[in-house]
């Protein structure tokens, strides 16, 4: 009987992989601003892969390291511990099953009231730490077409730029995920690297021609010479490939397991 058991959690962790979830925005938020994307993303997977509860044996070791592209298993026994200290994750010591708790419940823990969510998909694991700050990014990017899908209707006007990418200050995402401009830039150059982020230069045409450059100098940091024009360069236009969603009230847990 207890085989059987065994056999049906190897069985249904394969059938539930590949399936996506829609997690918390505040969660990515959190893990990025408190460095704790390596424990969150073995929550993830363990939502991902099972409905609720599960054995988590070799085999199951043996998914998650997959999964996660993960070389030992030290890492997911190490942040596996810090989930239960969390209470994430309990686990029943007589029948050795984890339970995985929901996200309504983590999120009561936590103090996260936001519904917004991202979409995640079992791809996305090895890359936890990056969707995590390409999902911040669109949140905002969605916000702002927001504000310009209203401002077009109240004006009539047209936006001076694609509605996939928009503005935002390497400063504002500093301040947001609580982290400095100089690991900004590394998020963005390895989710540019990885396909999850598209970057445009954007450019402020001054009106300052270049024989006025020392004018240029003194007022502007960042610039360039177009054309005998002087341009500043302002915050990079972005677009992510990452889904915002609307998470239900009540979770609905899997039954498959």
């Amino acid at each position: 009987m207890i085989l059987r058991k065994h056999l049906e959690d190897i069985t249904n962790l394969k059938k539930v992989m590949g399936d996506n979830i829609i997690i918390p925005i505040e969660m990515c938020q959190w893990a990025i601003s408190n460095k704790k994307t390596a424990q969150v993303s073995i929550y993830i997977a363990l939502k991902m892969y099972s409905s609720g509860k599960s054995r988590i044996d070799k085999e199951v070791f043996a998914s998650l390291k997959k999964a996660l592209e993960y070389k030992s298993d030290r890492a997911i026994t190490n942040n596996l511990k810090s989930l239960i200290e969390w209470n994430w994750v309990t686990k029943n010591p007589k029948s050795g099953y984890y339970f995985i708790k929901g996200f309504e419940h983590v999120q009561n823990i936590m103090g996260f009231e936001r519904r917004t969510g991202a979409r995640i998909e079992q791809t996305d694991l090895p890359y936890f730490k990056i969707f995590c700050f390409c999902a911040i990014i669109e949140n905002l990017l969605k916000a702002r077409r927001r504000e310009l899908s209203i401002e077009r209707k109240s004006r009539r006007s047209k936006t001076a730029h694609p509605v996939a990418y928009l503005p935002i200050s390497t400063r504002i995402l500093s301040k947001i995920l609580e982290i400095s401009v100089s690991q900004v830039h590394c998020y963005k150059r390895d989710s540019r690297k990885q396909g999850y982020l598209k970057i445009r230069k954007n450019y402020w045409e001054t009106g300052i021609s270049v024989e006025n450059i020392q004018l240029a100098k003194r007022h502007y940091k960042n610039f360039r010479i177009k054309n005998g024009m002087i341009d500043v360069r302002q915050s990079d236009l972005l677009s992510t490939r990452v889904r915002i969603a609307t998470r239900r009230n009540r979770e609905k847990y899997r039954t498959s397991i």
